[in-house]
């Protein structure tokens, strides 16, 4: 379980550095419906620890619903 989060988590910081490094100017998107963004990351990691495979889009789609630029 713990080398399916890992892989994960390591996405996920892959594509936030890669976002924080195009916008040094970022400004994040409040919560949606008072709910931590971190939820749905640690939502994900569940499923990874559960040996599902996470896909860098679905990473990329939550990262980018509250305003880090990836591209």
């Amino acid at each position: 379980m713990e080398a399916h989060t890992q892989v994960y988590w390591a996405q996920v910081r892959t594509l936030s550095q890669s976002g924080l490094t195009a916008r040094r100017d970022l400004m994040l998107q409040p919560d949606p419906n008072g709910e931590p963004r971190i939820d749905e990351l640690f939502k994900l990691a569940e499923a990874a620890g559960k040996g599902e495979t996470i896909s860098r889009e679905a990473i990329s789609g939550i990262l980018t619903r509250y305003g880090l630029p990836l591209q």
